[in-house]
């Protein structure tokens, strides 16, 4: 974080066109037939367009004078994009920045080159993303003209905050933070700008409402600084635990970085980290060292009115604060790379967080190509939050539909779950959740039988999950597609979570669906009592996660109604998921009209 920016969010120029009209629209000089809201995807209501364009958008804003002024001669101008779908070009002046690929991560342009500072400086932005290909990542975004089943409407151009800042020419241009929860704080501080023949100091302190837990200070040799930083306070494990980051104790810790040298004013940033480990042992997920039991619950990120897009930060934030007010100790963002002031709100209020990305679904070498650099893109870019405890790289054998016949695929699977380790090995990988796993640290099954005694039967004992694990599986699929992956299983040293069930909508209307339906409120209450009764009971698992959190477009097996709201009050959820049903009584149910 740092002090001088500007939001560039609000009303674009757009229009939707073609590849085609570059020569016309790229230099900025003529202005585009339409106005837009972003970060609202035009399929979006408030967007103010409410269309699905195909293949092709243009946009175009002016930008204010103001935020280009530096205090040095010699500072850098940077434009941030936090998500543009799919393919995007960047003109600043007529002159072509950059061309990025991978509609669910952010990227940066520095604007400096282009710019004139005057007063007439224009930004071209187009964004190319063909409706019916399936090879690029697009997770739960409709391939078809129309939603169906399982998959929602489409998401093209700009559907993330856009904002300027001005740095220094020597800069912080990225942190990772790696925490050791009996030493301190290791990490990496990457420099933009960096010239060997300048002396660079590079200065971490680490503070806890203003008290100085740690403080070092490196000479830069490279453009990346690898940093330790001591903190006596963890030596004695008797007192560290005020220090560590859990959902029941989001503590966590403000970091300044300052990098000084060379010319212009010293690069100041703000951070912060989540004292913390996680990882897997004798079957069981562990945090900080210690057996945790994720209660989790299915998110898919979409809001009514703004499409993939939350309507606000406000409504990031409740969505973290809903899923705990809910019971849920964790939050299985599915399908889609979230928003990383989601995260952020997360850290705050401890909620653990499965990290997942959206699949493509056929199967070809530009799809490996695709797939691996927008998902490295994503690791690298959420590494630092406390609250990510897992990354999930496929799901459900989606875009790797015949991993079981074809080495290949599986090929494919295994080494994206490496490069995912590479990049950060401090936590689990689930490789492919939900069925045919090659070498996952957490094995996920999906499951979706109405009956509470199926799961009983498949998961209560060890010789139900021996059954269940060696067998054809719930969904036909085998759960572990290697030999060496059903070994981890047999022997117990992979911890079994059922990663996806329930699934139950409040009634049946014929244009929305559930995997069962309750009939009513009552029957709600008695369905949720049940199933979740089973599943905090089955003690071979190490975990759960419910489908889902809303209501979403067609698919309406939520507890909250679309507009957030409950379908039962949230205490007696809580009650019910938790397993505490003295803490409630029963009230009458107020049902949302949406």
């Amino acid at each position: 974080m740092r002090p001088s920016w500007t939001c560039l969010d609000g009303e674009w120029e757009y229009a939707v066109g073609s590849a085609a009209d570059e020569c016309s629209w790229s230099t900025g000089r003529i202005d585009l037939p339409a106005t837009i809201q972003v970060p609202f995807a035009p399929q979006s209501t408030l967007s103010g367009r409410g269309e699905d364009p195909d293949g092709c958008v243009w946009y175009r804003r002016a930008l204010p004078e103001e935020s280009l002024r530096r205090r040095h001669p010699d500072d850098r101008v940077i434009l941030h994009f936090g998500a543009v779908d799919y393919e995007a070009d960047v003109w600043i002046n007529g002159a072509h920045m950059v061309h990025h690929r991978g509609g669910q991560v952010a990227f940066s342009v520095d604007a400096t080159p282009a710019l004139r500072c005057d007063g007439s400086d224009v930004v071209v932005v187009r964004a190319l993303d063909p409706r019916f290909d399936t090879r690029i990542p697009r997770g739960k975004q409709a391939w078809a003209a129309e939603p169906h089943f399982i998959w929602y409407a489409r998401t093209i151009g700009i559907w993330r905050s856009v904002w300027i800042e001005r740095v220094p020419p020597l800069r912080v241009g990225d942190l990772v933070w790696e925490p050791d929860i009996a030493w301190g704080l290791r990490g990496s501080v990457h420099l933009s700008g960096w010239d060997p023949a300048v002396p660079t100091r590079v200065e971490i302190t680490v503070t806890s409402d203003s008290v100085v837990l740690g403080h070092a200070t490196y000479a830069a040799g490279s453009d990346t600084v690898d940093v330790a930083v001591a903190i006596d306070a963890l030596r004695n494990p008797q007192a560290r635990g005020s220090l560590l980051w859990s959902p029941e104790r989001p503590t966590l810790l403000d970091v300044h970085v300052t990098v000084a040298g060379g010319v212009g004013e010293a690069d100041e940033v703000d951070s912060y980290v989540g004292l913390r480990s996680a990882d897997v042992s004798e079957g069981r997920f562990r945090l900080n060292g210690r057996p945790y039991f994720m209660r989790a619950v299915l998110s898919q990120g979409y809001w009514p009115g703004s499409h993939f897009t939350a309507p606000d930060l406000d409504a990031l934030i409740r969505e973290a604060q809903l899923a705990k007010d809910l019971g849920f100790n964790t939050v299985r963002v599915h399908q889609k790379v979230e928003d990383p002031r989601l995260l952020a709100a997360a850290d705050r209020l401890g909620l653990l967080v499965w990290a997942e990305i959206g699949s493509a679904y056929a199967f070809s070498t530009g799809a490996v190509r695709d797939l691996v650099t927008e998902w490295m893109e994503a690791v690298v870019q959420q590494r630092s939050h406390p609250s990510v405890i897992c990354w999930v790289p496929f799901n459900e054998s989606w875009g790797v539909e015949d991993l079981a016949r074809f080495p290949q695929q599986r090929e494919f699977v295994r080494g994206l779950t490496a490069l995912t380790r590479a990049l950060d090995g401090s936590r689990p990988v689930v490789s492919n959740d939900g069925w045919e796993h090659v070498d996952s640290d957490i094995v996920g099954i999906h499951d979706y039988a109405a009956d509470p005694g199926i799961l009983q039967s498949r998961y209560g004992s060890h010789a139900g999950m021996l059954h269940t694990i060696t067998g054809p599986g719930p969904q036909g699929r085998r759960i572990a597609a290697t030999e060496a992956q059903e070994a981890r299983l047999r022997d117990g040293s992979a911890p079994i979570v059922l990663s996806e069930f329930g699934g139950i909508s409040l009634t049946s209307d014929g244009d929305t669906w559930g995997y069962s339906s309750a009939g009513g409120a009552e029957g709600l209450r008695d369905r949720l009592s049940r199933l979740f009764g089973v599943v905090n009971s089955l003690a071979p698992l190490a975990g759960y996660c419910y489908t889902q959190l809303t209501d979403t477009l067609q698919e309406a097996n939520g507890l909250l109604w679309p507009d957030r709201t409950p379908k039962l009050p949230i205490e007696e959820i809580r009650a019910i998921v938790t397993g505490d049903l003295n803490q409630v009584t029963p009230t009458t149910t107020v049902l949302a009209v949406v």
